[in-house]
């Protein structure tokens, strides 16, 4: 079970959390996240916690909206193994633009032999980034399931 939570001050116009890991991708707050419209992303970030002792090799995740507007900014994918030091899983930002399905491909998904996957993986928003007013439907989670 994935569970999920905001940081830096982010509220939602509608919906829970939880919606972007349901497997529901309808346009309402049962469904979905209904993003405020034009508030700063610079620094807030969504959290997937996969669980205690749970570690993660990820190869790719997709980022699921009705695809009307762009997010504004700098965007990038974060992981941790313990919920506070966080280290970029790509090496450069990536554009989340208005189309329905943005896939993103982690560089570095898999940590180090000594600290292999993630327990966290952070949606973080860069520089000059912006919510969109998008509904923001789903989070899907591509896998790696190789042993390291």
């Amino acid at each position: 079970t994935i569970t999920v939570s905001v940081n830096g001050g982010l509220v939602w116009d509608g919906g829970t959390d939880n919606n972007l890991v349901d497997g529901a991708t309808g346009q309402n707050t049962t469904d979905s996240i209904d993003e405020p419209n034009s508030v700063s992303a610079t620094g807030n970030g969504v959290i997937f916690d996969f669980g205690i002792g749970t570690f993660k090799y990820i190869d790719e995740l997709k980022l699921i909206t009705n695809g009307s507007f762009t997010h504004a900014g700098d965007w990038m994918i974060q992981g941790a193994r313990d919920g506070s030091t966080y280290e970029n899983l790509m090496t450069a930002t990536f554009t989340w633009g208005a189309v329905v399905t943005t896939t993103v491909t982690l560089d570095q998904a898999n940590g180090t032999s000594s600290q292999p996957g993630w327990r966290y993986i952070k949606l973080l928003g860069g520089a000059a980034s912006v919510w969109s007013n998008n509904w923001f439907s789903e989070v899907e989670f591509k896998l790696d399931n190789a042993a390291y």
